[in-house]
């Protein structure tokens, strides 16, 4: 199917968000901190107000209110103190850019340094600074299944815990242990369209925003709590959305910025759009994590226990970092069976910008530590590491970590799909001329958000053309048109006369968000619902038109038919026109909601027996060739199998899991954020590397199918997993060439080349 949004996006007719101007708008800039760590003394704006072209200057101090999806511990604008360099602690709006930029630097700010929280054990440390201090009297948001409590007297934000049998018994009795520590980085977004919004207060009050998000109702319901107004005096508008990847969601600076400035400029409009930088030093990313795992097994290698103690640097705010820990906490074994379990995993906070929701939530942090692990095992049991896993993979009917009885299940699937295109390789020899070769596998699985309810509503119109009115954001990944296949298919129309409403709060029903790989399978199923309720309506009025029973018609091509009679037929249009003697249409609402399916977690053992609406599977499979003399590592070819369970748009589908894979090359072999007690080092593409077309390798991508029984058509998501299970499969890949198992993310020669070394050194002394 030819994507619904090719035609705007190849003539470049189609809007982003970057693209919406109004008549009279401002322009709104922010001013950074620069510290990582400080007590504010003063703000001097007389500067900036004094220049011509100026209308407003705000800081914290003119609407102290904290926010936060999870936790409300994060002010719009810093008021006391700022927690990390990329905080704003002053915004302008003027007339135009360079005015705007002349005010910023005009706008002076007296600090007092303090300490400052860099590192895990920074904040772990016994006289660690609290960036918190009274952290637990913090507003908390009601999240199903989760205790947000931070710790009083620590920088511990929130610690998620699973236990499931009896893991010290397993551990002292088992054939084989292996216990190892594990680093990932901190990974920028790097969406080709940065952040922006335009906002404007009209006379009554009412803040309309159209800004580039992920989920437009649930920016409207935090925008509103935030400035303490009903929500429907907030409305939210979304156009094309050129990437996001989970960062376009939450309030953050940008939106609350732009809604103050708009509130005290009123009614003109102002425009807030980030630069590079500001998306480099002010935006969140992928959290890192230090990961200690210990894996226990018997003496045919089946899995008998497994632990993780992981801690995330979570930067200076929670926003949505218990939901990453906990959701990765509870995959941090990876998707085997496991009869004993212990997990801890903290989120921290420190003086570096918030980390936030990545793709695929902090499961490719996990799985870097993990799937290399299993190999390290395999080795000492002398067993093949993809024997290992087929031994011990989760297969139908068999009990999670969480207490889960698994259906479904396309983990085994997938490594099957990766592994006969490995063994399909032309064999390699061990070595070659400019260094060593080898081969390595991962295989993994995610959650998707749950509880969740979603809503859409579909119209049709009399001229037998439908309307597709849903909150569902297009932001790369196909949703329109995948969406546009399903109404099709459920009203047996053309899919050209399927027409996609873009988001509006004030048009399109309720939906959280086109988040963790939910819209197909969450917002796919409403508009089935919606789109059966106008199919009963239809056939109904078709029923009267055509004096035929209901059960003796049937919808073809735009048309309703009499079965034993084809004469006698009428198109959607002539049924409409018929039956109400002129236009008209038929309208039908759906929805989808988890609250029946879905089972609280214990908070103590993060017991369920559902904790996930679906569940995502793939694996992933790598051929490298290291230097032994310089560390350079390449990577030849990439393998990645994606679980789609019912792939409704397979072009779609494969360009999702082409696009997850480069995302993991990435993180795998050159994406970092580099701090220095709490500063960014790297804010531009010139030092933070993200691989281009030339530094990729010959590439398969293979779309498994698992039907899902709840999944529209058997569908599941599928834009998330495959980026999880690239950077353990390469470094698994390294770990066969070499011997020598890197534990930090990226694998940079020099990393390589060092850890090479270290080993030779070791071998010399033994």
């Amino acid at each position: 199917m030819r994507r619904v949004d090719t035609p705007g996006k190849a003539t470049g007719a189609a809007e982003y968000g970057v693209d919406h101007r109004l008549p009279g708008m401002l322009v709104g800039k922010f001013k950074r901190a620069g510290v990582p760590h400080a007590r504010i003394e003063n703000i001097d704006t007389s500067g900036a107000l004094a220049l011509p072209g100026v209308r407003a200057v705000i800081t914290g101090a003119d609407w102290p209110r904290h926010h936060g999806p999870l936790l409300r511990d994060q002010p719009a604008l810093a008021t006391d103190r700022v927690r990390w360099a990329g905080e704003a602690v002053a915004a302008v709006a003027a007339v135009d850019e360079e005015t705007a930029i002349e005010a910023i630097d005009r706008i002076e700010v007296e600090y007092e340094d303090l300490p400052v929280v860099d590192t895990v054990d920074d904040a772990l440390a016994d006289d660690a600074p609290l960036l918190h201090p009274d952290a637990e009297l913090y507003d908390v948001a009601d999240t199903p299944g989760m205790r947000i409590q931070p710790e009083p007297g620590t920088n511990i934000a929130y610690h998620f815990k699973l236990r499931r049998g009896d893991v010290d018994v397993a551990f002292a009795t088992a054939h084989v242990t292996v216990e190892d520590t594990y680093e990932t980085q901190f990974v920028q977004y790097c969406h080709l369209e940065p952040h922006v919004v335009v906002a404007q207060m009209d006379p009554r009050d009412g803040l309309t925003l159209w800004t580039s998000t992920m989920g437009p109702h649930t920016l409207r319901n935090m925008l509103a709590d935030f400035l303490d107004v009903p929500a429907s005096n907030v409305r939210v508008i979304t156009s094309y959305v050129g990437g996001a990847y989970g960062s376009k969601m939450y309030l953050r600076i940008i939106n609350p910025v732009a809604a103050l400035l708009a509130k005290k400029v009123a009614p003109r409009p102002v425009r807030v759009c980030f630069d590079r930088e500001d998306e480099f030093l002010s935006a969140a990313g992928r959290l890192p994590a230090r990961v200690t795992i210990k894996t226990a097994v018997d003496r045919e290698g089946r899995l008998v226990a497994r632990q993780s103690e992981v801690f995330w640097n979570k930067g200076a705010y929670l926003d949505l970092g218990a939901m990453v820990v906990r959701n990765s906490g509870y995959v941090s074994l990876g998707p085997y069976r496991i009869p004993n379990a212990r997990v801890d995993a903290y989120c921290l906070y420190t003086n570096r910008q918030p980390g936030g929701a990545f793709r695929a939530l902090g499961v490719p942090q996990m799985a870097w530590a993990g799937e290399q692990q299993l190999d390290r095992v395999a080795r000492e049991l002398g067993m093949d590491p993809l024997e290992l896993r087929r031994r011990n993979i989760l297969q139908e009917g068999d009990e999670s970590v969480t207490g889960e009885v698994m259906s479904a299940v396309g983990a085994g699937p997938c490594l099957e799909a990766v592994a006969e295109q490995l063994h399909a390789m032309p064999a390699e020899p061990p070595e070659t001329a400019s260094g060593v070769v080898g081969r390595g596998a991962a295989v993994v699985l995610k959650s998707t958000l749950t509880p969740t309810a979603t809503f859409a509503s579909v119209k049709l119109n009399h001229d037998g053309s439908v309307d597709l009115i849903a909150a569902a954001v297009e932001h790369g990944q196909g949703t329109m048109t995948a969406l546009t296949q399903i109404v099709a298919d459920e009203l047996q129309v053309p899919f050209e006369r399927v027409r996609f409403v873009m988001p509006d709060t004030s048009v399109t029903p309720f939906d959280r968000s086109s988040s963790s790989s939910r819209t197909v399978f969450t917002m796919g199923n409403a508009l089935c619902d919606a789109s059966r309720e106008v199919r009963t309506r239809l056939l109904e009025m078709a029923s009267s038109v055509l004096d035929a029973e209901i059960q003796d018609l049937e919808l073809r091509d735009g048309e309703v038919l009499v079965r034993d009679d084809p004469s006698r037929s009428a198109t959607y249009e002539q049924i409409i026109r018929r039956y109400y003697k002129g236009p008209g249409n038929i309208g039908g609402l759906g929805s989808f909601a988890t609250q029946s399916i879905y089972d609280p977690m214990d908070p103590e053992t993060a017991y369920s027996t559902r904790p996930s609406t679906f569940w995502m599977y793939a694996a992933a499979g790598a051929e490298v060739e290291v230097d032994r003399e310089t560390g350079e590592c390449r990577v030849r070819r990439l393998v990645t199998a994606v679980d789609a369970g019912k792939a409704v748009n397979p072009l779609g589908c494969l360009q999702q899991v082409t696009g997850s894979a480069v995302m993991g090359l990435g993180m795998a072999m050159s994406e970092e954020l580099v701090f220095e007690e709490g500063r960014v080092m790297n804010p531009t593409f010139l030092d933070y590397k993200i691989p281009t077309t030339v530094d990729l390798p010959q590439m398969t991508d293979i779309v498994v199918e698992t039907p899902h029984p709840d999944g529209p058509s058997g569908a599941r998501g599928v834009g998330e997993p495959g980026v999880a299970a690239v950077p353990a499969a390469i470094g698994n890949a390294v770990f066969d060439a070499t011997g020598v198992q890197m534990t930090s993310l990226p694998l940079r020669s020099e990393k390589i080349y060092w850890s090479l070394r270290a080993a030779e050194k070791a071998e010399g002394g033994s």
